[in-house]
C-alpha cells in the first residue's frame, strides 16, 4: 500500500467515526491504537465497541505516544525547523514509525437495547474498532446509579484525573447549566460515600468536577440532534 492510499484509508476511518482499534484486550479494558496521531480520544470521555451485538462501554483512562520499535528511543530532531508542521513534512517518515494508543475501563455493556452495568461476558476481540461514544450512550451511562460506582471502583493512578475527567463527560450530557451543576452536586454527595476511606482523593476529585470549557467535554445542539 502506498503512502497515498493508507493516507486515504485512514481518512475515510475518521470519517466513518472510528477512532481507533483494539489491540490489546482483558476483561475489565483494552488498548487500541488511535487512527490518528497525536489525537487519542480526551481522557475521561466514553469509548464504545460494537462487537456481534454487544455493545461495550468503556471510559478512556490514559493515552500516550510511543515507538513502534520499543527498542528505538526517539531523539529531538527538530532544531533546524520552525515548527512542528514543517518537521512532519521533511520527515513523513516519522509518523509510520511513531503511534498514540490509549486505554480504556469498561464500565457497562448493551445487549437488545438494554443497558448492563456490568462487565460483558467476554473481552472485546482484536482489531476491533473503537467508535467515541454519542451523547444517547452517555447520557444512558449518567443515568444508571451503578455508572459511577463502577469508575470510582476503577480509580487509576492518572494523579486523581481519571475520575473527575469521567464525571465531567457524564455531566456534560445533563443539558443546561443549571441541570450539570445539579449532577455534579449530586455526584459529589454521592462520592463522599463512595470514597469515605480516601478523603484527600475525596477532596482532589471535588475540586476537578467543574464544567470544562474545553470542546472535549461540551456538547452543542446539533450532537444532540443527532
Amino acid at each position: 500500500m502506498t503512502t497515498a492510499d493508507s493516507e486515504h484509508t485512514m481518512n475515510n476511518d475518521v470519517q466513518l467515526g472510528r477512532i481507533g482499534e483494539v489491540i490489546e484486550a482483558n476483561t475489565g479494558g483494552f488498548v487500541a491504537e488511535a487512527q490518528l496521531l497525536h489525537t487519542p480520544p480526551a481522557l475521561g470521555s466514553v469509548a464504545v465497541i460494537r462487537d456481534s451485538g454487544i455493545d461495550i462501554l468503556a471510559i478512556v483512562s490514559s493515552a500516550e505516544t510511543t515507538p513502534r520499535d520499543a527498542g528505538r528511543r526517539p531523539t529531538a530532531r527538530g532544531t533546524d525547523y520552525q515548527s512542528e508542521d514543517e518537521f512532519y513534512q521533511r520527515h513523513p517518515e516519522i509518523s509510520r514509525l511513531i503511534r498514540t494508543v490509549f486505554s480504556a475501563v469498561i464500565v457497562a455493556h448493551r445487549s437488545d437495547g438494554q443497558l448492563y452495568p456490568y462487565l460483558p461476558p467476554r473481552p472485546p476481540r482484536l482489531h476491533a474498532f473503537v467508535y467515541p461514544g454519542t451523547v444517547n450512550d452517555i447520557d444512558e451511562l449518567a443515568k444508571d446509579p451503578l455508572t459511577l460506582q463502577n469508575i470510582a471502583a476503577a480509580r487509576m493512578d492518572t494523579t486523581n484525573e481519571f475520575l473527575p475527567a469521567a464525571i465531567r463527560t457524564l455531566a456534560s450530557v445533563q443539558g443546561s447549566t443549571r441541570a450539570q451543576e445539579e449532577y455534579l452536586r449530586e455526584t459529589g454527595r454521592r462520592l463522599v460515600h463512595f470514597m469515605r476511606d480516601d478523603m484527600q482523593g475525596l477532596q482532589a476529585v471535588l475540586a476537578k468536577i467543574r464544567p470544562s470549557p474545553s470542546k472535549e467535554h461540551s456538547v452543542t445542539s446539533s450532537n444532540r440532534d443527532t
